[in-house]
């Protein structure tokens, strides 16, 4: 199963993206943080403090990356909610 994580930085990203890399059905394609991020463009797994790359980019658009996804993770957060992008609705 492909999935993106959503804030790779974060505490919950960091277990999801270590929990699924132990996992071999699961690929982690991308992880999805906010635009300007220093990490954006970087592999996910040495952001997420893995220790290994995965060979999935950090984005800051889920435009790149849904179309290939079958599974996104959500954590809670204080931030007040974003629209929802346009593509992730088809």
């Amino acid at each position: 199963m492909k999935a993106i994580v959503i804030a790779p930085r974060g505490k919950m990203g960091k277990v999801i993206i270590a929990a699924a890399s132990r996992e071999p059905e699961r690929e982690i394609i991308a992880s999805l943080g906010p635009a300007r991020r220093d990490y954006i463009g970087n592999d996910t797994g040495l952001i997420s403090g893995l220790g290994e790359a995965l060979g999935a980019p950090a984005v800051d658009g889920l435009e790149r990356v849904l179309g290939d996804c079958e599974l996104t993770s959500a954590t809670s957060t204080r931030a007040p909610c974003r629209p929802v992008p346009p593509a992730a609705l088809q």
